[in-house]
């Protein structure tokens, strides 16, 4: 029984290692209510059930889902990368976007108001 329990464990916890944490809460909720239904019919079947390698199979596949998340909260290599402007875009803008006062052009064409 314990080998069966142990293997129907980690089958569980693999079939739900790339499904949604709410996926994984239900199924887990769904397991504890089943169990909880066996000790209500057959306490020593649940009693065995409920041994060492359940456990050790809870723990392997939590650390399994754990593992998993942490993977997916890693930076992807295939992220788009920052693109760093020129430096003489971002010092010189084009003239059209200067105003009519400050443009280089229209010092020229004025004169010399001061005089």
């Amino acid at each position: 029984w314990m080998v069966f329990t142990l293997a129907g464990l980690i089958g569980l916890g693999t079939l739900f290692l790339f499904k949604s944490l709410q996926a994984k809460v239900v199924a887990l909720a769904c397991l504890t209510g089943i169990v909880i239904a066996v000790g209500a019919f057959a306490p020593t079947l649940a009693s065995q059930l409920l041994s060492g390698p359940s456990y050790f199979g809870a723990l392997l596949v939590l650390v399994l889902w754990g593992s998993r998340e942490v993977v997916n909260q890693l930076p992807s290599k295939n992220a788009a990368k920052v693109q760093i402007p020129h430096p003489s875009k971002v010092l010189a803008p084009p003239e059209e976007s200067l105003p009519a006062t400050l443009s280089p052009s229209n010092d020229s064409q004025r004169g010399n108001e001061n005089a």
